[in-house]
Parts: structure tokens; sequence; C-alpha cells
């Protein structure tokens, strides 16, 4: 058995009840994303480091890497076309 710590940013959350019957877990909803790709979503589960730039016009990218390993995703950092993320948010 393992405790999990959960974040969900960046949606606006639309509603948040008790899972009918079940006092230990609630069900959750979150708002609608942008039009977007859908390798462009995330869901990380474990320990992972990130590194993270702003592009000119602020948008926030971020790359997921094993622990250890964030110059593998820094390369990725650097060579991600963070303008072309931007567009697909137009």
């Amino acid at each position: 058995m393992s405790h999990f710590r959960v974040n969900i940013l960046f949606q606006p959350v639309i509603s948040d009840e008790p899972l009918e019957g079940d006092d230990r877990h609630r069900v959750v909803k979150f708002d609608r994303t942008p039009n977007m790709s859908t390798y462009l979503l995330a869901m990380i589960v474990g320990e992972y480091d990130y590194v993270e730039a702003r592009d000119s016009d602020g948008v926030l990218v971020r790359v997921y890497t094993p622990v250890g390993k964030k110059e593998q995703g820094q390369f990725a950092l650097n060579v991600s076309p963070a303008h072309l993320i931007q567009s697909l948010f137009s």
C-alpha cells in the first residue's frame, strides 16, 4: 500500500463532491482544457524531476524526466519549439 500526493494544475475546478456511498473518496471535475493536441497533456505518477522555461509570450513549458536525468530534459526543452506550442492554443 502506498500514499500519494495528487496535484492537478491549470484548469479550474467546476465541482468537488463526495463519491456517492463512499466517505473516503471524492469526485472532482475540472473545466474543459483549451483545444490542444493530446500529446500536450501529461499525467505524471511517481517521482520525477522537471525543467521549465517560458517562451516570449510567457507560456510555461515543462519537460519531465526520471529523477537525476534533468540534463536530458534540458536538451529537449532547448530544441522544443515553444512558439509552436503557443500557436496550438491560439
